[in-house]
């Protein structure tokens, strides 16, 4: 269930990412889209990951201990069944192929919003893999 105020809790969200680079452990893609799963539903479902990995090997490494094989195997984990990205709406979460491997992004309508390098990254909708309903 989405809280009263999610929108702007998540355009503050989308906001403050926009100069932020990514930064494992920190700002990265997990992280970026649990913290807009806690904005919308009040649910940190990176609890348990939080402030344990720094880098992409040791994501990894918690992902497996966790008894999760990849991003989207901890996503579909946390958040449920994927959907057809065309069902995807504002606060969604949502999987796209980059160069770099999988990146979890925020909906935002017709892009998702990523961390990148600079800030943030937004990916248009015909490049989203899946998508994850929130709330």
């Amino acid at each position: 269930m989405r809280l009263d105020g999610w929108e702007k809790r998540l355009m503050e969200l989308l906001q403050a990412a926009h100069d932020r680079p990514f930064e494992w452990g920190n700002h990265d893609c997990a992280l970026f889209a649990a913290a807009g799963v806690l904005a919308i539903t009040g649910n940190d479902v990176a609890a348990d990951v939080r402030g344990h990995y720094s880098s992409a090997k040791g994501a990894l490494k918690v992902l497996k201990t966790l008894g999760m094989a990849d991003l989207e195997s901890a996503t579909t984990h946390l958040l449920g069944n994927p959907v057809d990205t065309r069902l995807a709406g504002r606060g969604d979460v949502v999987l796209v192929e980059t160069a770099n491997g999988p990146t979890l992004a925020i909906c935002a309508g017709i892009y998702a919003f990523a961390p990148g390098e600079k800030g943030s990254i937004a990916m248009a909708r015909h490049a989203w893999r899946n998508a994850w309903k929130v709330g």
